[in-house]
């Protein structure tokens, strides 16, 4: 994992002279005083990076909602089928072979003439991606402290090259970060152990009884969905602010298999709620190759008439 800070980065300072500032008649806080809150002032501090990283770390960024990213995207890469992969995760076989595997298969569809759209497809989550992206100090350690709640989970278990991999590669990277904003390093401590990690990082254990059952309500104004798409889709869906977004993503995260095993077109179940004017706006641009599930199920849903929980069956594509 690389991380190379662009000429803009925050400082404690900032978050310190906005708390006083809210504060006036208070008595003055000091940069390791506000170390000791777990506070929106902390967000005051923001770090602009270029960044890259496996998929998969970029999805996690992503998946707190606040952070602010762009990203260079698959459908424009020139020669996807020369990926790169960590050389911390090729130390295990298993990446190795799978990655092999998708090169071929990425080549062969290009040699026969299939569509980019089609083939980038292949792309495995824990190849390397190069994105830039603005985080502010709390996110920050809220990774971190969330990281540090994976230990009792699976530091023990037998396969743990994710945990490894976030434990050898990504928490340096992130501390590295972190550290340059404070006055003095021993104020990370405290900052970690003020800062609750967000629950939101928690993911939640979405699973069907039936892979091609879709459920839905909402009224005139609001719909939310649980429906599965793919993982290319997700990387779209989150990004929208003004969805409510809740997936099996991050209860995966630290799944080797599933890791080694997914690609871009993997399906992952999402529930994903909404103002029902956002919904009509983003559907109007297919861009992915789920897009046809998603306009068929709000197709059948009745989209835009008054309709309340309503169960829509739909057919593989």
């Amino acid at each position: 994992m690389k991380v190379n800070t662009i000429p803009l980065r925050g400082n404690i300072t900032q978050a310190v002279q906005t708390w006083n500032l809210s504060r006036p008649i208070e008595k003055r806080l000091t940069s390791s005083q506000i170390c000791q809150h777990d506070c929106s002032a902390l967000e005051m501090v923001e770090v602009i990076c270029n960044v890259t990283s496996p998929i998969f770390v970029r999805e996690l960024f992503a998946t707190l909602r606040e952070t602010a990213m762009w990203a260079s995207g698959s459908r424009t890469e020139k020669s996807i089928e020369l990926f790169t992969v960590d050389p911390f995760l090729l130390n295990y076989k298993k990446f190795e072979d799978s990655a092999k595997l998708a090169r071929d298969y990425i080549k062969t569809s290009k040699d026969l003439g299939t569509a980019q759209d089609q083939y980038r497809m292949n792309l495995p989550i824990f190849s390397d991606c190069t994105y830039t992206i603005k985080l502010n100090l709390r996110s920050l350690v809220r990774i971190l402290v969330w990281l540090h709640e994976q230990r009792k989970a699976h530091e023990k278990k037998d396969k743990r090259a994710i945990y490894d991999y976030m434990i050898n590669q990504f928490y340096p990277a992130l501390y590295d970060l972190i550290v340059p904003c404070m006055v003095a390093e021993s104020e990370f401590p405290i900052l970690v152990k003020s800062i609750k990690y967000a629950p939101i990082l928690e993911g939640i254990n979405m699973r069907y009884t039936d892979a091609d059952r879709a459920y839905a309500n909402g009224n005139s104004h609001y719909l939310s969905m649980i429906f599965s798409g793919t993982f290319s889709l997700r990387t779209h869906v989150i990004r929208h602010r003004e969805f409510a977004i809740m997936d099996s993503f991050a209860d995966k995260f630290f799944d080797d298999d599933f890791i080694v095993e997914s690609n871009l077109s993997s399906n992952i179940v999402m529930s994903v709620g909404g103002k029902r004017s956002y919904w009509d706006n983003v559907i109007s641009k297919p861009f992915d190759p789920s897009y046809p599930i998603v306009l068929k199920f709000l197709d059948k849903l009745g989209f835009g008439l008054n309709t309340n929980d309503i169960e829509v069956l739909l057919s593989s594509p």
